[in-house]
């Protein structure tokens, strides 16, 4: 029987996955630091705007060019590209409609953003076109040159949105450094593209378009709900605390790696869970689930208390103490990362209970709303950041439950609460014991240091003592059968890509 490293795998894709999040991460600090606290509220929300416009306008309509490019003779995909990326220029023509209509509304008190949403607008219906080059050039074997654009285009993005800022230009420089970008991008793209593709007409596929836009339809819901989870809580902050909107979104920079070591466990175990439901075995999906998330739970629960606990001298080094008021959301928001131990989603789509997922989206986004706009209103930043923690706490007991009927077990057994537990214990004693240590020094480095210190030494005495590292779910071996099934299909579980996750 083989071996499965899990720990080792995980972290190997998740290191990879990291990627365009430390770029994101990295260009938030640097906006941060480089425009006054008015001026970053100004721009932060002119960029929510941006997201959500193009995540919404996108219709997940790349999702589709996998299905379709297997599916069409070589001939026809120069046309199936220029076909997609019509679709995504009609898309983008009606959002940036809509974004100009409704700019008077869009801004908020102290944030006058109005001269900015044509610049938006235009940078939106720009670049939604190339939205779907990364998954053309996949799907043309040219996986090297998808990297490199996507390196390439995320530096050019940062550099021409925060090299006119250096140079003490207007947040309007910002703006419009977007629609250079998304210019670029398009003209890289209608460069590349017809490169990397088999020559053919560059024609469009009527029939094939209606296909396209019917296989499309039922993943725009899906993907508008996603959206609309990601910056609901930004646009109820922007509703009930207009002047705190630049804090907000400082402390909601999301932590690159550490959320994703969850999905990348998910990424390692996919083909393997999938054939353990396919062969009627729940039994061994659930020592897969089980081995995963105990073993997750490991780095996830010390690595989230950790950032929880140097968030204030973290947010000084990093914003300086103009941002002092996003240190407590920061610490809410950060809770939420213990919940990322495993990706949910997997389970029930390898299970085949796809219905849970819809049900779970729409769940969460109604619990956003019915605590975010109640606690915002009362409490202010940290209310909004609280009800977000409330919101995916529920949604995660939702999809234990789901998870567990489609495993044969109950909510007790199918998570490993009382190892978790135990972990968080010894974690909060360890930075417990830092806090206090790092009380007297007058310097930030100096309690950032004392505080890294004692709480990863304290971790690491309290874990072995309490023999955290040693009671963990055995990892399954891998059956001659799934090896030789896996084998015969021209993969290895190693390279068994992620799958989507609600």
């Amino acid at each position: 029987m083989a071996k499965l490293d899990l720990v080792r795998r995980a972290v190997v894709v998740a290191a990879g996955q990291s990627a365009s999040s430390v770029g994101e991460f990295l260009a938030g600090v640097l906006l941060v630091r480089l425009l006054a606290p008015a001026e970053w509220s100004k721009l932060a929300l002119a960029l929510t705007i941006y997201g959500t416009a193009s995540g919404i306008g996108g219709l997940n309509v790349q999702d589709g060019i996998y299905y379709f490019y297997a599916r069409v003779e070589a001939t026809r995909r120069v046309g199936l590209a220029l076909q997609t990326m019509a679709m995504l220029l009609a898309s983008g023509l009606v959002i940036a409609g809509a974004l100009l209509l409704l700019g008077p509304w869009l801004q908020t008190r102290g944030n006058e953003i109005l001269p900015l949403i044509p610049w938006i607008s235009v940078a939106v219906a720009l670049e939604l076109p190339t939205s779907c080059a990364m998954q053309l050039l996949v799907s043309a074997e040219r996986a090297h040159w998808a990297s490199v654009f996507n390196v390439c285009m995320s530096v050019t993005k940062l550099g021409l949105m925060a090299l006119p800022l250096l140079f003490g230009m207007p947040v309007l420089a910002a703006a419009q450094g977007l629609v250079i970008y998304a210019a670029l991008r398009l003209v890289v793209s209608a460069v590349l593209l017809p490169i990397a593709l088999p020559k053919g007409p560059f024609r469009i596929d009527w029939a094939l378009l209606k296909e396209q836009v019917i296989y499309t339809a039922p993943l725009t819901l899906s993907i508008g709900s996603a959206v609309l989870i990601k910056y609901i809580d930004k646009w109820i902050v922007a509703a009930f605390v207009p002047d705190g909107f630049g804090m907000y979104a400082a402390s909601a920079i999301e932590i690159p790696f550490v959320p994703l070591l969850g999905l990348s466990m998910g990424t390692v175990l996919a083909t393997r869970i999938s054939y353990a439901f396919q062969h009627g075995q729940p039994q061994r999906a659930l020592e897969y689930w089980l081995a995963a998330t105990s073993r997750v739970a490991l780095i996830i629960g010390p690595l989230t208390i950790g950032l929880i606990l140097c968030a204030p001298e973290g947010f000084h080094l990093l914003f300086s103490d103009q941002y002092a008021a996003a240190v407590l959301p920061f610490q809410i928001f950060t809770i939420i990362i213990l919940h990322r131990v495993m990706a949910y989603g997997l389970i029930l789509r390898a299970a085949g209970a796809t219905r849970a997922l819809w049900f779970a989206s729409l769940f969460l986004l109604a619990l956003i709303v019915v605590f975010g706009v109640p606690l915002t209103y009362w409490l202010g930043l940290p209310g909004a950041a609280l009800a977000m923690v409330v919101a995916y706490a529920l949604n995660v007991i939702f999809y234990l439950s789901c998870i567990a009927k489609v495993m044969a077990t109950d909510l007790v057994r199918v998570f490993p609460w009382k190892h978790y537990g135990g972990i968080l214990l010894a974690a909060g004693a360890s930075a417990a014991l830092a806090f206090l240590a790092a009380r007297p020094w007058a310097s930030v480095w100096a309690r950032l240091l004392t505080k890294a210190v004692i709480f990863t030494l304290g971790y690491l005495l309290f874990a072995q003592k309490s023999g955290l590292t040693r009671r963990l779910p055995v990892v399954p071996d891998d059956e001659s059968d799934f090896l030789q099934n896996v084998a015969a299909r021209g993969t290895t579980p190693a390279a068994t890509p992620a799958l989507p996750t609600a």
